[in-house]
């Protein structure tokens, strides 16, 4: 990943947890587990480079972010805060577990990112999200979760 869309992953994600975290309303759309294929594959389709995919919980700063556009995609995992410095090894088992191998970047202020290249169908890429979401973060099907969303 280039210096550039490091430094760009990182001012996107400041904001969008800040929207999350702070402003989780009008931007947002409610959703669930089962709502993630759609959401991904609209990502897929989206011919804009800086193209994303925040997928809040509800009631909670975590979310688990995506990258990507025509066709390809990748989890990214700030490493910014308390929180989701405490998470760091969960996160990375899991995605190990899952198959994905991590690329870390950093940014120029020293922030970590752990980004995981995904790869088959908006389905498949899904049931991973899906997977990191229940096995990292304990949501089930009853989970609410808020959707926000960039270039498509």
């Amino acid at each position: 990943m280039s210096r550039a869309r490091t430094q760009a992953n990182c001012a996107r994600i400041v904001l969008v947890a800040l929207l999350v975290t702070c402003a989780p309303s009008l931007a947002s759309t409610e959703k669930s587990l089962s709502d993630i294929a759609p959401a991904v594959d609209g990502l897929l389709g989206s011919p804009a480079e800086d193209a994303f995919l925040v997928i809040g919980i509800s009631g909670t700063a975590d979310f688990v972010q995506l990258g990507g556009h025509l066709g390809t995609a990748f989890l990214d995992f700030p490493q910014v805060t308390a929180r989701q410095q405490q998470l760091r090894g969960k996160i990375e088992t899991v995605c190990s577990d899952l198959g994905l191998t991590v690329e870390i970047n950093v940014a120029e202020n020293g922030a970590e990112f752990l980004d995981y290249p995904l790869s088959g169908s908006a389905e498949d890429m899904a049931a991973i999200v899906q997977q990191v979401l229940i096995r990292v973060y304990g949501v089930d099907q009853d989970t609410a979760l808020e959707f926000e969303t960039n270039g498509f």
